[in-house]
Order: C-alpha cells, then structure tokens, then sequence
C-alpha cells in the first residue's frame, strides 16, 4: 500500500515539475517576444524619423532653390519654377502620408495640443497649394469667421495635414474654376468646409475605408485618394472629429470636417526673450549641419533684412552665443557633435540674457518628436522643413514679437 502512495506521490511531483518547467520557459518565451517587440518599435520609430529626415532634408533644398529663383526670374522659367514648387508641394505631402500610414498600422499616433490660429494656418495651407492650383487656373477662395480670431487648441500638425489633404484632393480633382474653403465656429468647436467643382461626393466616399497594406503590392493603376482619404478620416477622428461628403453648389464635392476643440482666452502668450534693440536689425543664429539648408535659411533671413550667424552643431551654437549678440536662434536637431535639443537644453542653463533667447526649432526629424516635447526642453515654436521663406519669417515675427521688413 505504502509502496502504491509513493510511487504515486512521485509521479504528482513529475508531472508538477514538468508543468512548472512548461510555465516558466512560456514565461520565459514571452518575456523574449515582449522584448523583442519592444526593441522592434523603437527600429521603427528610428527608421521612421531617419526616413523623414532623409527625404524632407533635400527636399528643403529644393524648395529653398525654388523660392530663391522665383524671385529672380519671369516669363516661361518662372512657370517652370511654380511647377517645381508645385511638385514638391505633392511630394512633402505624399511623404506626410506614408508615414503617418504606417503610425496608423502600428497604432502609435499622439495627439499634441497648442493654440493654433485657424485663419493663419488656413494662409499657410492656401499658400503652399496656390502654385499647383495655379497651373490648372484654380482659385482658392479662403474665409473664415471673425470668431475664429482666437486661437483654438489643437494639434498643429495633424489640422495642417488634414487641411492639406482636403484642399489638395479639390486641387487634384477640379479641372479649372473655384475652391472654396470656409471656417468657421460650430456648437462642436469648429467646422472646415472645401467645396470644388471637381468628382463627386459619391465617387469620393468610396475612398474613405483604410487601404489595405498589400493593396499597392502589384501594378494596379489607382487613385492618390485612395490613400489620402482613408489617412484624412482617421487622422481627422483621431482629434475626435467627422468628415462628411456631399454635393457642393459648384457641382461637385464638398467635405465638412468638424472638429472638437477648446478656444484660448489669449490669442498668444507673450513670450520669454531679448528683445532686439530699435537702432539695428535683428540677429538670428543660424545651427544646422547641412551646408544647403543653411544657405537657404540665410537667405530668408537676410532678405528680411535681419543678420544671420551660422553655425554647423549645437556645441558651436554655444561658442557662438558666449561670443556675440543674438536676438533669436534657429536650431536644427538631427546634428553631430552636439545634438539640436541638447544645445536647447544647455541654452536654458545659461545665464541672462540667453537663457530666455527665443528659439525655434527648424527640423525633417519625424517619429515620436514633436511640438510638446521640443517646446518641452525650451524651445518656442517648431517648423517642419521644407520651410516657405514667408512661413519663417511670420514665426520669426510671432516668437519675437517684433515685426520683420520682407
């Protein structure tokens, strides 16, 4: 009997065992993958912003080169030129796209919130389509509610894109004539509308399912909307809004968006920083590494009759600081040496007066970073290259409260 218990009590205790060691190499199994998916989302965010970077650091120099000669020149080149502008427009926005396509898939957006000035960026968004609706003798008719002066809060980067989007798709789709794009305030918050004479709602809406990832793996024709329409809904739901489809009255499709948002009682705060003195232009420190990107920023800073002082990383940012007299910086961030946000940060530790110099951060560093966590370690404002001259200026104007001669 004794000899029935043990032999049972022995085979309890090797099939605990057994299961003990099942459990824990399963833990351990999981353990790995946990870390390996970890380390596989931070690859991606890596290959996202170094795959922004490397595009949009180019592509900054071509539309720099293509302001500069816009300028200089008239007649048949000067159509030449718009359609480069008009081209890399498309381009910076197809990019926008991918990657704000594979943060959808991967599930890792962030919504960054600050006060926004709806007619502003509505300026900026007609100002950089204006090329392409140019050539197809479009006109962009922008209005905007005098209640919308106030600034909203919001996520800057993601109301440019859907705005883009949606005055590029008119763009796209209506063959000459009018668009129309009008804000204003809704008991939601606010209401964009862009109306064009182009397809019709019906054929649009299609569109709005989220593409599947191998629905471009082979050689079949299909439309840009395809893509950007599924990204604009998803991007407008992420700020917790809806988009809508309908026939406009110019015989073709009009989108309302609506949007949730909190208005600001201040339309900006003052902020921190040296004011420039009256008897001499203003003094910008210019710190990027890439020697083309340079050139063009110096180029719209002292055609703005500012001076500007380069310099190729964050450490000699600083020589240069201790050195001279500024009134603002302009601080790239991917940079060796020293990198853009560690000389911020170093900045902000100096004695007066730079420790409240104003500095706004000119970057194609994408992924993770943004707005917040820029504005985070001290910098004032953010701009993402490419950069139009006349949207550097106007930022230069808002962070030093100081008007610009253009």
């Amino acid at each position: 009997m004794h000899d029935l218990e043990d032999q049972h009590l022995l085979v309890t205790r090797a099939r605990y065992e057994r299961e003990r060691k099942a459990r824990q190499d399963a833990e351990r199994l999981l353990e790995e993958k946990s870390r390996q998916l970890i380390e596989a989302e931070k690859q991606r965010s890596s290959f996202l912003a170094m795959l922004s970077h490397e595009l949009k650091t180019p592509l900054n120099g071509v539309v720099g080169a293509a302001q500069i000669l816009d300028g200089l020149i008239a007649g048949l080149a000067h159509a030449h030129v718009d359609t480069i502008l008009q081209s890399s427009t498309s381009l910076n926005a197809q990019i926008d796209s991918l990657l704000t396509l594979a943060e959808l898939y991967a599930g890792d957006i962030s919504i960054e919130n600050e006060p926004v000035l709806v007619p502003e960026l509505l300026e900026q968004v007609g100002e950089a389509l204006r090329p392409m609706a140019l050539v197809k003798d479009i006109t962009l008719r922008i209005t905007c509610d005098k209640e919308l002066q106030r600034p909203v809060l919001s996520d800057r980067k993601r109301l440019r894109q859907i705005l883009t989007a949606l005055v590029s798709n008119a763009v796209k789709t209506t063959p000459s004539g009018i668009v129309g794009i009008a804000a204003r305030r809704s008991e939601e918050g606010i209401s964009v509308l862009v109306s064009s004479s182009g397809a019709v709602a019906e054929q649009k809406t299609k569109s709005f399912g989220r593409p599947a990832p191998d629905r471009y793996a082979g050689h079949t024709p299909y439309d840009d909307a395809e893509v950007t329409l599924p990204i604009l809904r998803e991007t407008v739901a992420l700020l917790g809004g809806e988009i809508f489809a309908s026939e406009s009255l110019l015989g073709g499709t009009c989108f309302t968006v609506v949007l949730p948002v909190e208005f600001c009682a201040l339309a900006h705060e003052v902020p921190k920083g040296t004011a420039a003195s009256c008897n001499r232009p203003m003094r910008v420190l210019l710190v990027d590494d890439n020697k083309i990107n340079r050139m063009m920023a110096h180029h719209a800073v002292t055609s703005a009759n500012m001076s500007c002082i380069e310099a190729v990383n964050g450490a000699e940012a600083l020589e240069r600081l201790d050195e001279d007299e500024f009134d603002l910086v302009l601080m790239d961030i991917q940079m060796p040496v020293m990198t853009g946000d560690e000389a911020i940060r170093r900045i902000r530790m100096m004695q007066a007066p730079y420790r409240d110099i104003p500095i706004i951060v000119v970057t194609a560093h994408a992924g993770r970073e943004g707005p917040d966590s820029f504005r985070d370690i001290g910098a004032d404002y953010t701009l993402e290259k490419p950069i139009l001259f006349s949207r550097l200026i106007s930022c230069i104007e808002e962070v030093t409260k100081k008007p610009v001669a253009a």
